[in-house]
């Protein structure tokens, strides 16, 4: 949303407009020694958030995604940027391979096998319901609830269970 200012709010991310007469505020740096994320780290971000939330049919927001991610990065939200703890580049980094692998998912890509139980764990965080499903089918099918156990195809087919019932969920939180 704009708010007349030429300035976007997503989620909890604003970015601002900026012209060439008009300089970018410089970050103040992290008491961490890391240099603070920049507004291009973000704009990419919110880039990948759009493009996860279109992937997703919009049946998952914007929002979601960013809460999401804000507990990936163990509670440290954008929202923080204008005070003392900003984020880092670092977490931009580790935000860009979380929101990579989750649109990567969402298009049914192939991924590594780390990366497959990731994302089976980040519906189950989002989502907890969908933990009892994917444990029941692989309870029954594969003999296992732990997923380091599985095959490679064993875990694309947990996968791809947990995927359709993510998609259920969302689907009745639209009331379709």
């Amino acid at each position: 949303m704009g708010d007349g200012d030429g300035n976007v709010q997503i989620g909890t991310l604003v970015i601002h407009q900026c012209t060439h007469r008009a300089p970018l505020q410089s970050a103040r740096r992290s008491t961490h020694g890391n240099d603070a994320m920049s507004l291009e780290e973000r704009k990419d971000l919110t880039e990948l958030v759009l493009d996860i939330e279109m992937a997703e049919d919009d049946l998952v927001d914007a929002a979601t995604v960013w809460r999401a991610l804000t507990r990936h990065l163990n509670g440290r939200g954008l929202a923080d940027f204008d005070r003392e703890e900003t984020l880092t580049h670092t977490q931009h980094w580790s935000a860009r391979t979380y929101l990579v692998s989750w649109l990567a998912c969402r298009r049914g890509e192939p991924l590594p096998r780390t990366a497959t139980m990731r994302q089976i764990l980040r519906m189950w965080e989002i989502c907890p319901g969908l933990k009892l499903s994917t444990q029941d089918l692989c309870r029954s099918r594969f003999r296992s609830v732990d997923l380091n156990v599985l095959s490679d195809l064993q875990l694309r087919a947990a996968l791809w269970i947990t995927l359709a019932d993510w998609q259920t969920y969302w689907l009745g939180q639209q009331g379709t």
